[in-house]
């Protein structure tokens, strides 16, 4: 059916307001990266748009010759790709148990981890117990406390209860187990979801800073968002005693967002095929 006018105009109003709204939400990027590459000068001055004035990259040698922001990128990268794995492995197991339907005790469980949705441990006891379990100064405290977040779990929950119950059963009178039908059949036929959480996740791992300032005093098992930090940190102390070799520091917090967010949206583009499919699948089920 030819569409009215009404609704080729609507297409086009709704085509431009949609264009707006990306452009509205990608220019303050834009802006941030011409801005680290622009001249001191241009910066101070407040003179930068969304293209570079002065083109140097000052800034950047000023991030990149301190060594430990190699031993940061490799630190965060390690609890990126573990943790991700994990979780995916943890969430996606105990989302498929509550998914099934003569599970004993289902919906008492799904209570208690809903529950600690809203209520959790409280910070001096998470703060306790990682110091008691030998975990200070160790990347697995950044990667333990958030195995299992429970709004993905659910995610994974309702995506696997959307899928046909005759492949579970024909699986089982086949002999196959429950580890084997989870392993082997709900798994492969899952990537949109598990690529959806694993977006979510990686980039949970990827700027955790707040329990990398809590845990991690070595410099050896420094992060990357707690390098960044600490980096803006040491820009504005060179200001404020009126360095000459200073980079000004509203630049150097140009680079560190540049630094800090685009080797994590290098995933979106490997994940894009499934993303949207997964979060909209896992949100309803079927």
């Amino acid at each position: 059916m030819k569409p009215s006018l009404g609704e080729r105009v609507f297409s086009v109003f709704n085509s431009i307001l949609l264009t707006l709204i990306g452009l509205s939400t990608l220019l303050p990027f834009i802006h941030v990266v011409a801005k680290s590459f622009s001249s001191d000068v241009y910066v101070i001055s407040g003179q930068v748009g969304i293209w570079p004035l002065g083109f140097n990259i000052e800034a950047y040698k000023f991030a990149f010759k301190n060594t430990p922001i190699l031993i940061a990128f490799k630190n965060t990268a390690f609890v990126t790709f573990v943790g991700t794995c994990l979780a995916l492995i943890i969430s996606s197991a105990a989302a498929y148990s509550l998914s099934l339907p003569n599970l004993y005790g289902r919906k008492l469980l799904m209570y208690f981890f809903v529950f600690t949705m809203f209520f959790n441990g409280g910070l001096i006891p998470s703060f306790l117990l990682m110091r008691s379990l030998g975990l200070m100064n160790n990347l697995w405290s950044l990667i333990l406390p958030h195995l299992l977040v429970v709004y993905n779990m659910i995610l994974i929950k309702n995506y696997f209860e959307g899928l046909p119950d005759s492949i579970r059963e024909s699986a089982m009178i086949d002999g196959a187990s429950n580890i084997t039908i989870y392993s082997r059949i709900i798994m492969p036929m899952s990537k949109p979801i598990l690529a959806t959480i694993a977006v979510f996740s990686a980039v949970g791992f990827w700027n955790s800073y707040f329990n990398a300032m809590l845990y991690l005093s070595d410099p050896k098992k420094i992060t990357l968002q707690l390098f960044l930090v600490n980096l803006v940190r040491q820009a504005d102390l060179m200001d404020s005693i009126n360095s000459e070799i200073i980079v000004p520091p509203d630049t150097v917090r140009a680079v560190s967002v540049v630094i800090g967010t685009v080797p994590i949206l290098l995933v979106y583009p490997l994940m894009q095929e499934h993303f949207v499919k997964g979060i909209t699948m896992g949100s309803v089920k079927g």
